[in-house]
């Protein structure tokens, strides 16, 4: 017989037939025996097992998962031993049947596979890999030792390091990030079976690591001083004895990221490699990944950008091969490999930090390649912020790699990159315009309509507001906003971007202030006297919101406030008739009623009609309070002749009559009066405008 499986089990009829049935194959393709040992079930473990072998005993408990793992390797007949837990599922066998199949067996005296423990119940993308020695040359001296944590001895080698993987669901420790009840009672209990064994005294190679397994159990339990007590008593007590003591120093900087002591950090990662202090680092080993991680970490956060590069190349060159398995080190079997999956993103996303940081585009654009992106598709905040990443890269190196990495992506990140690259487009440089849009073109990416709708604005300055139109009725406005930019910064009319279906004023004021430089200032200086009659209690709307973003980006107000109450007026002066009245438009009448006042320099009035404003419309006291505070001084001088604004008023009319009347010279003439007159007076740009827009 070449193999025995062995197995200890209590109460494991969650997993038991799961991590029965992927064994089965083993059992089905090898000449083999499962051994199982009953520790005390109450539930129908037992009766599981037996469907899958008659090789079921009790074993009475003693404390001790040493002695009921040495019960299953007494019965054992193979050549080899293997053993594994009840809530391991591997996911496929063949490498273990290929491994004595091919009599390959023959040339090692162990082996080792991955086990992938899970760690929280609600995510599981949190795991950390061990390289487990799972199997072993059977002679009748090997034996299991330890009370808990057991492990074969003597250490045999050499070693077959197999690439399959055993997924892991005993370490099930907390949910959504909070440690479990039944995870605290469990490693309680570890801590009085570990402190029974150290009370021996006698570490050596056999027992090496219990300072640390005590100071995992302290971290479970959310007692990280104590964790970190016993790591540094660990170090200190087996440092001289020159054994391995790496995941120690792993375990301790893990400790200290947690308390966000990065000098300390630096200094700890500094010892590991000195092989005066840690005389087990006598080679390149899979744990320098996570400490090279670490450090550079630690010198991002106190701002040392060029050092954290250094650690984190040095990472990422190591990381590549351990993904090659050119770094199986024996100290993957001595501690979980602390590089998965969500250190790898952020070591990338540090180093394309620190290389922007320093200007080193072209570095960060040559690691760019290293990072595995197909493993990181269902994460899409992670995704969306590597590609923004990757435009900031391309945008100071070129964008001759655009295409290369669209053809990387899924389809999630393929309409994200070529959304975001629509936007940059209007960001860019001019040399950079016919680059993007030939790579556009060529992918076929965007909607065929927007290609002539870029090249009339980029290459003659002009807007196709028919085209605008069309790709507007056809697509929507959802991620349309480089359109809203266009009839913006040309001052078109926006009504076909504010009627689509899917029109979000919200959405629409956000992504323009946000990804476009000039944003809010395109929303300042338009004209909304071009907006169409439909559109105008969208464009409230849209304005509305507008004044909410410049609030939160601390933008002067008053502008934008004065603008939302024309809009609202504009729309009452030719619907008003119609019965009813939108909120937007409601709201936009009182806004007026308090813009009025100010130019009328009615303080008392402004002071009623800003009472009557914030009492009906709550959502814009804050922008209220801010349009009085910004024009607290617009009635210090109150004694306005209203005769005189009467005059006013009757002037600029004439200015617009004659506007209408196409008699321009005229309108010029006497507005160039007027402003000498009354040159504060800021319907005075509005007419200039007016006269502009009559001579497109």
């Amino acid at each position: 017989m070449v193999l025995s499986i062995g197995m200890i089990v209590k109460n494991e009829e969650k997993y038991l037939e799961k991590c029965l049935t992927a064994l089965q194959p083993i059992l089905n393709e090898l000449d083999s025996e499962l051994i199982i040992a009953d520790t005390g079930s109450t539930d129908n473990t037992v009766e599981i097992a037996k469907k899958f072998t008659d090789n079921v005993f009790h074993f009475e408990w003693i404390n001790d998962f040493a002695a009921a793992r040495n019960s299953t390797l007494e019965r054992a007949k193979g050549e080899w031993f293997m053993f594994i837990d009840a809530d391991e599922i591997l996911q496929d066998c063949s490498d273990i049947i290929h491994f004595f199949k091919s009599g390959e067996y023959r040339k090692y005296n162990s082996a080792t596979y991955i086990v992938r423990s899970y760690t929280d119940i609600s995510n599981m993308n949190y795991f950390s890999d061990i390289r487990s020695q799972r199997l072993v040359s059977n002679d009748g001296e090997i034996k299991f030792q330890g009370r808990i944590h057991e492990t074969f001895t003597p250490f045999r080698a050499p070693i077959k390091f197999l690439n399959l993987i055993a997924d892991h669901f005993g370490y099930l420790y907390s949910d959504n990030g909070a440690i479990t009840e039944l995870a605290r009672e469990k490693n309680k209990r570890n801590l009085e079976y570990l402190f029974g064994e150290l009370d021996d005294e006698n570490i050596t190679e056999r027992n090496f690591n219990i300072y640390d397994e005590i100071a995992d159990c302290y971290e479970i339990i959310d007692e990280d001083e104590k964790a970190l007590e016993y790591v540094n008593m660990g170090l200190e007590k087996l440092n001289h004895k020159r054994i391995g003591i790496t995941t120690y120093y792993s375990h301790k900087i893990e400790l200290l990221i947690k308390q966000e002591k990065y000098q300390e950090i630096i200094e700890t990662a500094q010892d590991y490699f000195d092989i005066n202090k840690n005389p087990s680092h006598t080679s390149e080993l899979a744990s320098d990944c996570f400490i090279f991680f670490s450090r550079g970490y630690a010198y991002y956060r106190e701002t040392k950008y060029n050092d954290a590069i250094s650690d984190l190349i040095a990472f990422a060159n190591l990381y590549k091969k351990y993904t090659q398995n050119k770094l199986n080190t024996v100290d993957l079997m001595m501690d979980n490999f602390r590089s998965n999956l969500s250190i790898v993103k952020a070591a990338f996303d540090i180093l394309f930090r620190c290389c922007y940081q320093e200007k080193k585009f072209a570095l960060a654009d040559d690691y760019t390649k290293a990072i595995p992106l197909e493993k990181y598709f269902d994460d899409h905040d992670f995704m969306i912020n590597h590609l923004n990443i990757r435009i900031e890269i391309m945008e100071n190196v070129g964008y001759k790699k655009f295409d290369e990495l669209y053809r990387q992506l899924d389809d999630f990140g393929k309409n994200y990159l070529l959304t975001a690259i629509r936007r940059q487009i209007f960001k860019t440089s001019p040399e950079n315009h016919s680059v993007l849009l030939k790579q556009l073109a060529q992918l076929s990416g965007l909607p065929s309509e927007l290609m002539p709708i870029y090249r009339e604005y980029f290459e003659h300055d002009s807007a196709n507001t028919e085209l605008i139109k069309t790709f507007l009725e056809k697509n929507g406005s959802e991620n349309s906003e480089d359109m809203l930019y266009i009839l913006l910064e040309k001052q078109e009319d926006i009504t076909p971007f504010l009627l689509t279906n899917d029109f979000f004023a919200d959405r629409a004021v956000q992504l323009l202030m946000n990804y476009f430089p000039n944003g809010f200032e395109l929303f300042q200086n338009y004209n909304t006297s071009n907006i169409s009659s439909e559109g105008m209690v969208n464009a409230t709307s849209l304005y509305g919101w507008v004044m909410l973003r410049a609030l939160d980006n601390n933008h002067e107000i008053s502008r934008i406030f004065e603008m939302y109450g024309d809009l609202g007026l504009k729309w009452y002066n030719s619907h008003h008739d119609n019965g009813s009245l939108p909120g937007d438009i409601r709201a936009a009448l009182l806004v007026n009623n308090v813009v009025s006042d100010k130019k009328a320099g009615n303080h008392k009035q402004f002071m009623s009609d800003i009472r009557e404003l914030k009492g009906v419309v709550e959502d814009l006291v804050p922008i209220v309070d801010a349009y009085k505070e910004e024009n607290k001084d617009a009635f210090k001088n109150n004694a306005v002749n209203p005769e005189f604004e009467r005059l006013a008023v009757q002037v600029k009319q004439n200015i617009r009559d004659l506007i209408n009347a196409r008699n321009i010279s005229e309108a010029r003439s006497l507005l160039k009066e007027y402003q000498g007159i009354n040159p504060n007076d800021e319907d005075i740009e509005k007419l200039k405008d007016e006269i502009n827009n009559t001579l497109q």
